[in-house]
């Protein structure tokens, strides 16, 4: 298959968005077509203004399977006090933790009896 690289950022969304994942109490759709809730962990980002759901659910609108994915810090150190430097690898916050495992699941939803 082809190889495609996709970037992107957190902060307000260009070019498109993922506004199910930005309303408190949204909900989600998985790969393999589960549902989940969206909900913002205490003290972290609000889910969906992450560059990593972003880029999940590009992949998933344009049919994609995402293989491997690292996420960096640009710009200056947050305001949190995060120990992040511009251009180093930065984990995910507590929100995206929880997000992203449900985002990429592929199993179907189970079958109802």
């Amino acid at each position: 298959g082809q190889v495609v690289m996709l970037t992107g950022h957190s902060g307000p969304a260009t070019g498109g968005s993922i506004p199910n994942h930005q309303n408190p109490g949204g909900q989600g759709t998985s790969r393999g077509g589960q549902r989940y809730n969206v909900k913002k962990a205490p003290g972290s980002s609000r889910a969906g203004n992450c560059a990593a759901p972003k880029m999940l659910e590009q992949a998933r609108r344009q049919g994609l399977t995402p293989l491997a994915m690292t996420e960096a810090w640009h710009g200056p150190p947050p305001p949190s006090g995060a120990p992040y430097s511009h251009g180093e690898h930065a984990e995910s916050c507590d929100t995206c933790k929880k997000l992203l495992p449900a985002m990429l699941c592929d199993q179907p939803p189970p079958a109802k009896k």
